[in-house]
């Protein structure tokens, strides 16, 4: 299946979250800074 075309609930959607990205209201995580933090939090609960 192929879209060419993203709905204005997706649009609106990623506005907000690239604008609180540079608004440094969150932050953009690596996949390997994911797992990094992951691991750490299962080896506390151990």
């Amino acid at each position: 299946m192929e879209c060419k075309e993203i709905s204005e609930d997706v649009k609106k959607e990623l506005d907000i979250r690239l604008q609180n990205l540079e608004d440094d209201i969150t932050k953009l995580y690596t996949w390997d800074e994911v797992k990094t933090y992951l691991k750490s939090i299962r080896e506390t609960k151990s």
